[in-house]
């Protein structure tokens, strides 16, 4: 487990979501201009950039035009986004995310919540993975809002982190 192999799964769920590439074969050697990518530099400069500031927002400061070009790897990508965190170890990086999981717990299923009763689960399950959009690895599924705030916390973390 380490923080490299979670900033590359993200940024490959960040691939798969916005830009619909195939996530099972790419390796951090997998080039921006290649198969199953495929970008352009107008893209990679333009959405791709944008999108990963958008989306990696809570580890680094934005990437500048320029950052990237077709020949970059998905190993590149994610070193340079750990070149820019202070998250770079597996317990900075958990506290990071078990902040980030409360905040968004709370907002779904309220600050007092103690648990989430069955019935509001799908909605709770829904803004969960709606607002941690980029930084769940996995989606939070019904099951893991059963039981009580803390495991609930855990049961979350466990899917930011590889």
């Amino acid at each position: 487990m380490a923080v490299k192999d979670t900033v590359f799964a993200r940024l490959a769920k960040l691939l798969r979501i916005e830009f619909d590439v195939p996530t099972a074969g790419l390796t951090a050697k997998s080039k921006l201009g290649r198969s199953p990518m495929g970008f352009d530099a107008i893209l990679i400069d333009s959405k791709l950039r944008v999108t990963v500031n958008r989306a990696f927002r809570d580890l680094a400061s934005p990437f500048a035009s320029g950052a990237w070009d077709e020949a970059t790897t998905l190993g590149g990508m994610t070193n340079d986004i750990l070149d820019k965190t202070d998250y770079d170890t597996i317990p900075k990086y958990r506290a990071h995310a078990l902040e980030l999981i409360k905040e968004a717990f709370n907002a779904a299923a309220g600050a007092d919540a103690d648990g989430v009763p069955v019935a509001q689960r799908p909605e709770v399950r829904d803004s969960l993975n709606e607002s941690l959009r980029y930084l769940l690895i996995r989606n939070a599924t019904l099951a893991d809002l059963a039981g009580n705030r803390q495991s609930i916390v855990e049961s979350l973390v466990a899917r930011m982190i590889v």
